[in-house]
């Protein structure tokens, strides 16, 4: 009996530790789930407070920083007044104080959240060491919040290391606070003359191939732009519809940039046209002005890396002030050949008055040594939209512009030039029929009576009687040499320079394979012709206004009257000299002008044509719509 009731008691007390056993991992799970489920409860209703929060200091971050942006280019454009400045820095200053009173919220909560984390931990773990499975998956728990707790004490300042980066962020804008707020204050006499002065400034360098010239273009204001109510907000007016160009300072030196060897000598180059500019300028303006500069052929021919180094020396120059450089990449740089014509486009119109109102713009046409360019302003947008690579848009005085441009590289005067002479000395190589055959395929043209290969070479019909080109052979000697002939010199042009035939995949080309919009496109508006146009042209014409028949009559004449090269070179014929750095080139080149007009961009013979070097005393050049660009960014 004894024995039995021995065996019970050994066979119950296994199962009192088991139920034991069960119960406390029953009360363990029942301590962990309420725990999870308040603490899940409490935390997610503190993250949503948090994530509220930080969406609340990002947006106001953001939003300050685009204002931040708005006015720091109004401090530096000048348009901002005193009182305007006081006052947005006092509006920043709240902002300021907003933002780290919601970060100091929310930087509570999260030391909140942290603490409870760590009790429920502890919790856990006192309550759980008889529960092997609970204990590994407490530990793994532990280390999932431990790397949770790390993470926010970086991040909203935990810890120590979290509390000085906080810190420092404070810090830092407090400083930025301060920074800005001293310079609006030590700013405040600058502010003042910048917007209260009645005539305002623009400094371009034109960095050529001949030399450097500096432009300052000095505007007067009509009216004062900052009348009425100020907002950031609100669309500010572009200040070039309030400004009238009053005068222009011009400087020049003949050191190309692109002849320097050391890139540090642009320095030594350039002080001298920067002084003329201070000089100009009233010393009280110098750092509202803008100061750019744009290099042209010159250094776009000698390798980018040798020209970055030397505009990497103009951008440190400038930026030692006194003159306000705008943006250092943008300011200073090459201004490509496609951008040269819109800027001239533009400084004609402005010129003109036709960039207000309904009138109409005129077109330009600008003739260089190397390369030609045509801009036109099509009436119809459609004329150009498909064809992206000859359009530019331009913005000023608060009108948009999308202009027809291009550029005719190699078909400068000096270039076309060149470009007949080697055609006409090639194919009197041996090779005649060859190469006679390729220019039939490529312009789809046949030979002109008249101007064969074989007789043009030694009777050149551009040149005066007896003149023979040392580098090429051609010459005008057969027989004593011929009257020289407009009509043959300029059948050679549309053989061989200025191919109007070559197909441009567009029902309207210009020459040489080029998309162009038909004139009839534009018109009967204005056409403007500068630079060789005027130079060749203006000995021979009274007026400013002429007509593409009368450039034909003028080189005809001018052809059928040239002496021959012995007389020109004995006589001093004032009015030719004027015409033609070489008298001798005269009856070629004005060939080529009438060819160019003709035949090449389509101009009909009554079509009037402006022959311009200044229009309103100022020179039609690409510097003064450079200008015009610089100053439409700066708001009024």
């Amino acid at each position: 009996m004894k024995q039995s009731m021995a065996r019970s008691r050994r066979l119950k007390r296994p199962c009192i530790s088991l139920t034991f056993a069960l119960l406390c991992l029953f009360l363990v799970t029942v301590v962990y789930i309420t725990a999870y489920t308040v603490g899940k409860f409490s935390m997610d209703a503190r993250g949503r407070e948090k994530l509220d929060l930080t969406d609340r200091i990002i947006h106001s971050m953001t939003k300050r920083f685009q204002e931040c942006q708005a006015q720091k280019q109004l401090l530096k454009n000048g348009h901002t007044t005193a009182r305007m400045a006081l006052e947005i820095a006092q509006e920043t200053k709240k902002k300021l104080e907003m933002e780290l009173g919601l970060m100091r919220n929310r930087n509570t909560l999260m030391l909140q959240s942290v603490e409870e984390c760590k009790k429920e931990l502890e919790l856990l773990k006192e309550n759980g060491r008889g529960a092997v499975t609970l204990a590994l998956q407490l530990d793994r728990l532990t280390k999932e919040r431990q790397f949770y707790m790390d993470a926010i004490a970086v991040v909203n300042g935990s810890s120590d290391v979290g509390r000085r980066q906080t810190a420092d962020v404070f810090a830092a804008i407090a400083k930025e606070f301060d920074e800005w707020e001293d310079a609006a204050q030590n700013k405040t006499e600058l502010l003042t003359n910048c917007n209260n002065a009645m005539r305002r400034y623009s400094i371009v360098f034109d960095a050529g191939s001949t030399g450097s010239r500096v432009h300052v273009f000095r505007y007067n204001l009509t009216s004062t732009p900052h009348a009425g109510n100020f907002s950031w907000n609100g669309t500010r007016p572009s200040l070039t519809s309030f400004l009238r160009l009053d005068d222009e300072l011009f400087v020049e030196n003949y050191e190309p940039l692109s002849g320097l060897a050391n890139p540090n000598d642009a320095v030594a180059s350039l002080s001298p046209l920067i002084e003329a500019a201070k000089a100009y300028i009233p010393e009280s303006l110098h750092a509202c002005v803008p100061i750019e500069m744009k290099a042209t052929a010159g250094l776009r021919r000698i390798g980018r890396e040798h020209a970055e180094a030397v505009l990497d020396v103009v951008r440190r120059l400038f930026a030692r002030g006194p003159f306000w450089m705008q943006s250092e990449l943008d300011s200073v740089r090459i201004l490509e050949g496609w951008e040269e014509g819109p800027l001239a486009w533009l400084t004609v119109n402005y010129l003109l008055g036709a960039l207000n109102g309904d009138k109409n713009t005129a077109t330009i046409l600008d003739l260089g040594g190397g390369s030609t360019q045509i801009v036109m302003h099509p009436s119809d947008p459609k004329a150009i939209e498909a064809y992206a690579e000859f359009s530019y848009a331009l913005k000023v005085n608060g009108r948009s512009f999308v202009v027809y441009q291009h550029s005719y590289e190699g078909n400068g005067l000096h270039a076309a030039k060149e470009q007949l002479l080697q055609a006409v000395a090639a194919n009197n190589t041996g090779a005649n029929s060859k190469v006679q055959e390729a220019n039939k395929i490529a312009t789809g043209t046949e030979a002109t009576p008249g101007a064969s290969a074989d007789v043009a070479v030694d009777a050149f019909p551009c040149f005066p009687k007896g003149y023979v080109h040392t580098e090429t052979g051609i010459s005008n000697t057969r027989d004593g040499g011929k009257v020289p002939s407009m009509e043959e010199c300029s059948a050679l042009f549309r053989r061989h320079v200025v191919r109007k035939h070559q197909p441009c995949g567009s029902n309207s080309c210009g020459f040489n394979g080029v998309f162009q919009p038909d004139i009839s496109a534009v018109p009967m508006v204005p056409v403007y012709a500068f630079s060789f146009y005027y130079d060749r042209l203006k000995p021979y014409i009274k007026d400013e206004v002429i007509r593409v028949q009368d450039v034909l009559d003028i080189a005809s004449q001018v052809c059928r009257s040239m002496k021959s090269v012995r007389e020109l070179l004995e006589q001093n014929d004032t009015k030719k000299n004027k015409g033609s750095l070489k008298p001798e080139m005269e009856c070629f080149e004005l060939s080529y002008l009438f060819t160019l007009l003709r035949y090449g961009f389509g101009f009909p013979p009554e079509q009037k044509l402006h022959i311009a070097k200044k229009i309103n005393g100022f020179e039609t050049a690409w510097a003064l719509g450079a200008s015009l660009v610089s100053l439409e960014g700066q708001s009024a």
